[in-house]
């Protein structure tokens, strides 16, 4: 995914969760939250605007705590809201005016820069791949080969994107236990091996079981989280976004 096309994606989503805020906003108490100190004991107030124009206060009792609290995640929301309103109209802005290069045309397959910026003789070298349940292999990639997942997909684009040289499920055997890792890749800063895993089944009980399991392999044999071993995940309410997979590329790769 271009640059442009995900700030036009994330604009759409913005959009979204602000109309939903302002929503929520509406449905709470009148009145915005004041608070101050009497005694080292917070004092709540709810201050509104009068039809003369002045502000008057009224005490909030402390057996009326859910009033308080109503009126605290106004504030709380109310912030969100204007953080994502900024971040709305510098994405308009950037639309607007950007002028995007196409710098990935220097890792196309047809590009004499590619093998000068990739490691190309080792993610094509053959490597023992994971052939349990190929049936499961039904999302394709942009470099043509077939992943287990939507997310999974999103991870080889975005590293492919990247120029990031990477192997899908290549086989690593840790105090006798054969793993199939999501990805293992090499680093544009240094070269050096990084695993990525990806958890996309978090709410599923037995699926963190086995999570567990594996994490306390890779732990016990050096792999470090944000150093060599980078961890994603997701489950059915929290999907892993295009905008996710960017982020963490751009945090630990590049």
């Amino acid at each position: 995914m271009h640059r442009k096309e995900f700030y036009t994606a994330r604009k759409v989503q913005l959009a979204k969760e602000i109309k939903k805020l302002k929503r929520d906003i509406e449905r709470y108490p009148k009145g915005t939250l004041v608070i101050s100190a009497s005694k080292g004991k917070p004092q709540w107030y709810v201050q509104r605007k009068e039809k003369d124009g002045k502000y008057s206060r009224t005490y909030i009792k402390r057996g009326n705590l859910m009033h308080a609290k109503k009126l605290a995640r106004k504030a709380y929301d109310r912030a969100v809201m204007l953080d994502k309103q900024n971040e709305l109209y510098c994405i308009e802005r950037y639309l607007r005016n950007c002028s995007e290069v196409n710098y990935r045309r220097f890792l196309q397959k047809t590009s004499p820069y590619r093998e000068l910026l990739v490691d190309v003789n080792w993610e094509n070298e053959p490597y023992e791949k994971n052939m349990k349940y190929p049936e499961k292999l039904t999302h394709p990639t942009i470099r043509g080969e077939k992943v287990r997942s939507k997310s999974e997909a999103s991870i080889a684009d975005g590293l492919l994107a990247e120029g990031i040289a990477y192997r899908y499920e290549n086989k690593l055997v840790l105090d006798g236990v054969e793993l199939y890792p999501d990805f293992v890749l090499k680093s544009r800063r240094n070269q050096k091996l990084i695993i990525w895993e990806h958890f996309g089944r978090i709410d599923d009980p037995k699926y963190v079981e086995k999570t567990s399991r594996k994490l306390k392999l890779y732990f016990n044999n050096g792999y470090i989280p944000g150093v060599n071993l980078i961890m994603t995940f997701e489950d059915k309410k929290h999907p892993f976004t295009m905008e996710a997979v960017i982020d963490v590329i751009e945090r630990y790769l590049i």
